[in-house]
Formats: structure tokens, C-alpha cells, sequence
């Protein structure tokens, strides 16, 4: 029972490192990526220089697409409903976000203020978006891995206490069979030992104790009392043989 305890405290967390902990990891990394990109873009929006803008650009789109990779390997490590539908919402949320970085990527230097007015405007309002879809991703791993720990340590501890138990529970009935074996075994048999050697030394007076019990002990109780009623039963005839003697000789004389 202990061993199947520890193996679902094992169980519960390889559920947590293996799957909880770098699910949470890789949420975390979009996140993180998306809050680059965001401060990225806005280098982008006040170039100074066509090469600022490209250099800009190009930071970016690599962003996007460490981003777009970790999102797509994400999908192999969802397992319920809820999660998701989370994820979907992170990616539609992702993808306007993409369409708002094309239209800030498509504008030209003479157009800084309109590209600041659209960074600060809707582009902004896109990246909210994101960030609230990223963070209740996020969330819902943090509960999971706070849930996930907290069963683990309740099955440690429900562990714990079942050895403890078991072992309590095993020396209570080691005690017992030490007492059995001293008080119903041990003793008695010394008891039949003097009886027998009594009997032996021919003292038919003396009862034989333990008649009554129904195990080994009263087994050999049984055998002791034929003994001694076999005994009884040769002095009887010793006595009366002794008594036709002297009546014998009291005839012959």
C-alpha cells in the first residue's frame, strides 16, 4: 500500500515537472516575446534613417517568427477543453496583432507621427489584447502547477501517515504475538513440563492443568492425563495384588 502511495506521489509529480511546469515555461516565453516585439515596433515607428527602419524590421520579424514557432509547438502540449479555447483566443488575438504590425511596417519615414498616432491608438489596443489572452494562458498554467503541487504534497503526506499507520498497526500485532507466544505457548509448556515431571516422580495427586484447552497445549494435556489415570490405575492393581498376597499367606498360615 505504501508503494502504490509513493508511486501516485510519483505519478502526480511527473504530472507537474514533465507537463505543468514547462507548459507554464513556454506561455511565459510568448509573453515575453510579445512584450519585445511591442517595444521593438516602436523603433521601428521612429526611425530616423530608412537603415534604422530596416534593422528595426528585421529585429521584428524574427521575433514574430521565434514567436509564431513556440505558439504552433505549443499546440502539442494542450490536454483540456478549456486550455484550448484559451490558446485559440491567443492565437486570433496574435494573428490581428500581426495585421496592425503590417500596417505600422508598411509606413514610410514621413510618416512618423501617423505611425506614432496608430502605435499609441489601435496598434496599442491589439497588444492588449494579446497581453490579456498571454496572462489568462498564464494563469490558468499557474493554478495548474499550484493545484498539481499542493495534490502532490497531500498524497505525500496521506503516504506519510498510511506507513506510519501500517507500521504502528504491525508492531501492535508483533506485540501480540510476542505476548501469545510467551503467555499462551512458552508458559504453559513449562507448566506441563513440571506437571509431567511430577508425574513422573509419582505424584497422581497434582491435576493436570490446560485439560480444557482445544489446541496443541490441550492436546498434550490429554496425553499427560492418560499418564497419570494410567498410573492411578497401576497402583490400584499394585495394591490390590499386594492385599490377595497377604490374605494368601494369612490362609496359608
Amino acid at each position: 500500500m505504501t508503494i502504490v502511495r509513493m508511486k501516485f506521489v510519483d505519478h502526480q509529480l511527473a504530472e507537474l515537472l514533465d507537463r505543468a511546469m514547462p507548459s507554464l515555461d513556454a506561455v511565459e516565453t510568448i509573453s515575453a516575446l510579445t512584450v519585445k516585439v511591442r517595444l521593438r515596433q516602436v523603433r521601428v515607428a521612429t526611425a530616423d534613417t530608412e537603415t534604422e527602419r530596416d534593422a528595426g524590421r528585421a529585429a521584428v520579424e524574427e521575433m514574430l517568427t521565434d514567436q509564431a514557432a513556440r505558439v504552433e509547438a505549443y499546440k502539442a502540449r494542450i490536454t483540456a477543453p478549456d486550455e484550448q479555447a484559451l490558446y485559440d483566443t491567443l492565437v486570433a488575438k496574435l494573428k490581428a496583432q500581426h495585421y496592425a504590425w503590417e500596417r505600422l511596417r508598411g509606413m514610410s519615414l514621413g510618416q512618423r507621427e501617423a505611425a506614432m498616432a496608430y502605435y499609441r491608438g489601435a496598434m496599442n489596443a491589439r497588444y492588449q489584447d494579446v497581453a490579456k489572452a498571454a496572462h489568462a494562458l498564464v494563469e490558468r498554467h499557474v493554478k495548474s502547477v499550484e493545484a498539481a503541487g499542493r495534490a502532490a504534497r497531500e498524497s505525500q503526506a496521506r503516504a506519510v501517515s498510511t506507513t506510519i499507520a501500517i507500521l504502528a498497526t504491525m508492531l501492535v500485532v508483533g506485540l501480540g504475538a510476542l505476548l501469545y507466544a510467551l503467555l499462551g505457548v512458552s508458559r504453559p509448556i513449562t507448566v506441563m513440563t513440571d506437571a509431567m515431571r511430577r508425574l513422573a516422580d509419582g505424584d497422581t495427586d497434582s491435576a493436570v492443568p490446560y485439560a480444557g484447552r482445544g489446541d496443541e497445549i490441550g492436546a498434550m494435556a490429554a496425553a499427560v492425563q492418560v499418564f497419570r489415570q494410567n498410573l492411578i490405575q497401576t497402583r490400584t492393581l499394585e495394591a490390590e495384588a499386594a492385599r490377595a498376597r497377604t490374605d494368601a499367606e494369612d490362609q496359608r498360615r
